[in-house]
């Protein structure tokens, strides 16, 4: 009983988090279909920024604060999680100036250090903690803008990203590469083969009827991210980010 009402209460703090967190924006986002246009991404005024935990914090107790001088104490969680993108925000710039196209049936890598330009297909960035896997979080708008110049951010076609950190559903390898979608035998084999995890497949007890650990515990790195490769690929998009693949 005691071990059940701590997982009880594990669980709810989970989803008390996940209902409290802040609403992601993404109104700067145009998405189309559109077949007359040879542009797959284009970026422009892309100024982009994370909060810290410390930053986020400081921001609630101001607005506690602005909330209590107004005669009003009560702040419901709705208010608390406002989207942190005023102008007098405290943020530093982790992407600056962004003012990139990129054409359909591109094959674009993000190297280096502060992104400049493009030279034959290879966005140039720098090494460790420049802003490669920001770049590719904010074209599906997961990081903070300044409201007073927002960023313009087109994407002709659907999106899958594949990130960083392999996300792994506890169920089968099958499942975590369909993902809810209808099932088709071409694709899937497609989606395997593709991703080279038809050998990952092989040393597997059940293939991939092989029932997967919480957070892909029974998967090495390599594995989780194969997986999440073939699931993207399954999908069929249009354009795929794809963050540290090669690791």
């Amino acid at each position: 009983m005691l071990s059940l009402m701590i997982e009880s209460k594990i669980s709810l703090n989970r989803v008390t988090k996940y209902l409290l967190a802040e609403e992601v924006q993404r109104d700067f986002i145009t998405r189309n279909n559109s077949l007359n246009t040879d542009t797959a991404i284009k970026v422009q005024n892309g100024n982009f920024y994370w909060l810290t935990e410390e930053e986020k914090q400081k921001k609630k107790e101001k607005e506690k604060e602005e909330k209590k001088e107004q005669g009003d104490d009560k702040i419901d969680d709705q208010q608390e999680s406002v989207n942190i993108t005023s102008h007098n925000a405290p943020y530093r710039l982790v992407l600056q100036d962004i003012n990139v196209e990129i054409k359909k049936s591109s094959f674009v890598a993000i190297l280096g250090e502060y992104i400049s330009f493009i030279v034959n297909n290879f966005l140039i960035l720098n090494s460790v903690g420049s802003g490669k896997s920001s770049f590719l979080y904010s074209l599906v708008g997961e990081m903070k803008y300044d409201a007073t110049t927002p960023p313009a951010v087109e994407l002709n076609g659907d999106v899958s990203f594949v990130t960083q950190q392999s996300w792994i559903l506890n169920a089968t390898v099958k499942d975590n590469i369909i993902f809810g979608n209808e099932f088709n035998e071409k694709k899937y084999q497609d989606a395997i083969k593709y991703s080279c995890l038809q050998s990952d497949l092989d040393i597997l007890i059940n293939k991939d009827e092989t029932e997967i650990g919480e957070k892909g515990v029974n998967l090495s790195g390599g594995q989780k991210a194969r997986v999440s490769l073939a699931r993207a690929l399954y999908r069929n998009s249009d354009i795929y980010l794809l963050d540290d693949p090669l690791r």
